[in-house]
């Protein structure tokens, strides 16, 4: 995004991967982005590039209402660790229902080992 609304996020599709010799990779997208907002614009609010596609896809009902979505709640799990890994969230939350996030366990409390990890949120109706 170029501002700090999540109603601004923007896609691009990459053309092509280059790996480079330090372990990093440069991406070349068929079409360019409008620049993002950095850590050194403002602290705490940089934004990141990053692939958002994953091969597990849950998605949100498309609505005629754009504040409302679909979410994935854990829900009264007390004491069981949560895995939930490499997933792709899209048009999910509601920002009209009271939790009602992307994702969200509720009631569960802090079990160790729980891991929400290598997702990806996009095109939300809430914030994250």
């Amino acid at each position: 995004s170029s501002t700090l609304s999540n109603r601004d996020s923007q896609n691009a599709i990459i053309e092509s991967v280059v790996a480079q010799a330090d372990g990093s990779a440069t991406l070349k997208l068929q079409s360019g982005i409008d620049a993002v907002i950095s850590e050194k614009d403002e602290p705490g609010q940089g934004v990141e590039v990053a692939l958002v596609s994953r091969n597990i896809v849950i998605k949100g009902e498309n609505s005629n209402n754009p504040q409302l979505g679909g979410y994935f709640q854990v829900f009264h799990t007390p004491g069981v660790s949560q895995t939930i890994e490499g997933v792709e969230f899209i048009n999910m939350g509601q920002q009209q229902g009271k939790n009602r996030f992307a994702i969200q366990l509720l009631y569960t409390g802090d079990v160790p080992g729980t891991s929400i990890s290598r997702n990806s949120i996009h095109h939300p109706n809430h914030r994250c």
